[in-house]
């Protein structure tokens, strides 16, 4: 039987859960899960009851939790260590509760605190072990995302997805970078992107996005995926009509050199993964990079910026 170590942190505000948990990923600590209560309360009002346990919903009233994963080996408990120092410079007051876990039914827990999460008019992401509930006829992402990987409800995941779902109209070319789990570019393909790239660094994200679009039918000829660095290596394919980068905001200026060259004339970039004190100072460089602002968004301390690539 598989051991995991399980890391909880618990926070008294929401701006420091979300705080915490953006700490923990430019920290290069991404296996984490955040139990927001309150965002959680507000996308359950009003489901079905088959659809939630009343002990689900009791234990998530004013939760504010960050948990990260770690395998129970040497280099495991070695990264949960330097996990738990990572946690104290962000908040030396921040508790950690460590339990170690055996995969006895428990590594599937997680999925009870999974909601059917829609997004803008057109677009629901709904856990593949849940029924499906869609009277609007929307277009539906099955996730089954595990523990490691993003299931499109945290806010730079649902702000990229609003702005994707209204720019993708039929037949567009699409590239992700940083695809992550790979959700914003197989659900561009989803509503109507003719064919999309999916790049990044870690090669576990590549082989998740692959796995994640074939659970939702897409076929191999119009989904690539590339593991590499794009401003050193370049990309096959480019230019493209529509580019999504839910990343932070550092990587954002590292990629914005090598922009121009990925995007179309007139194409579109979404931009994602910034921290609202931090929106300002990113879009003036982007907007230096020659590109042209048409939308800015925010939730939950988070921004999202939509520009176009001008001629």
């Amino acid at each position: 039987m598989n051991k995991w170590i399980e890391l909880s942190v618990d926070t008294a505000t929401a701006a420091a859960l979300y705080g915490l948990a953006d700490h923990m990923t430019c920290s290069g600590f991404e296996s984490l899960e955040i139990q927001d209560g309150e965002e959680w309360a507000e996308r359950s009002a009003g489901l079905s009851p088959e659809l939630m346990d009343d002990d689900v919903r009791e234990g998530f009233v004013g939760l504010r939790r960050v948990k990260l994963y770690f395998p129970d080996t040497p280099a495991g408990r070695e990264d949960a260590a330097l996990c738990r120092a990572c946690v104290a410079a962000f908040d030396p007051a921040l508790a950690v509760t460590v339990e170690f876990r055996g995969e006895d039914g428990w590594f599937d827990n997680w999925k009870r605190y999974y909601l059917p999460t829609p997004v803008g008019k057109r677009l629901l992401i709904q856990p593949e072990w849940l029924p499906v509930d869609n009277p609007e006829g929307c277009v539906v992402y099955l996730s089954n995302p595990g523990v490691c990987f993003g299931t499109g409800t945290h806010a730079t995941t649902r702000l990229c997805l609003s702005f994707l779902e209204k720019a993708v109209q039929g037949g567009e070319t699409l590239l992700d970078i940083g695809c992550g789990s790979g959700i914003l570019a197989v659900c561009g393909l989803l509503l109507g992107a003719e064919r999309a790239a999916a790049v990044d660094i870690d090669p576990l994200a590549v082989d998740v996005t692959l796995a994640n679009a074939t659970r939702n039918g897409i076929t191999e000829g119009r989904l690539r995926t590339h593991c590499l660095d794009v401003c050193r290596d370049g990309l096959p394919g480019a230019p493209y009509d529509l580019v999504t980068a839910n990343l932070t905001a550092d990587v954002i200026r590292a990629i914005l050199p090598s922009l121009p060259g990925l995007v179309e004339p007139g194409g579109r970039v979404i931009f994602s993964g910034i921290l609202d004190t931090r929106a300002a100072e990113v879009a003036g460089h982007i907007q230096a990079a020659g590109f042209v602002v048409m939308e800015t968004k925010e939730e939950d301390g988070w921004a999202a910026l939509l520009y176009r690539r001008g001629p």
